[in-house]
């Protein structure tokens, strides 16, 4: 049995901001790539916090989405390079996503984070 995933409005924010990102650079059809990738590494997640790739830092799982590349059905097609890293918590049935965070974002990944968790 999966997590119910919800999202915080960092979370969301930080979401929006990296698709429209990669709609105006790389275009439509590689940001629905993107979004369905990151949509099925959050199921993935949800599905087993504890799945190989997931890191634990201060509490919180770190999951990069190129991990659920495979996974992406066909169409629309495979990320080459995906960046961005999940960052959420497991709370009692809930997985919160906190944060999205490019992963050569360094410090502020923590930032983001405790953003995101401020709002639980």
């Amino acid at each position: 049995m999966s997590l119910e995933i919800r999202l915080t409005e960092t979370a969301e924010g930080h979401l929006a901001e990296a698709l429209a990102y990669s709609g105006g650079k790389h275009g439509d059809l590689r940001r629905r790539r993107y979004q369905v990738l990151i949509r099925t590494a959050l199921r993935d997640l949800a599905a087993d916090p504890g799945r190989h790739n997931v890191r634990v830092v201060e509490g919180r799982l770190h999951y990069h989405i190129r991990h659920s590349r495979d996974r992406v059905p066909t169409p629309p097609g495979r990320v080459g390079h995906p960046r961005h890293i999940i960052i959420a918590k497991v709370v009692g049935p809930v997985l919160y996503v906190l944060a999205f965070a490019h992963d050569s974002m360094g410090e502020a990944l923590g930032k983001r984070a405790a953003a995101g968790e401020a709002e639980l």
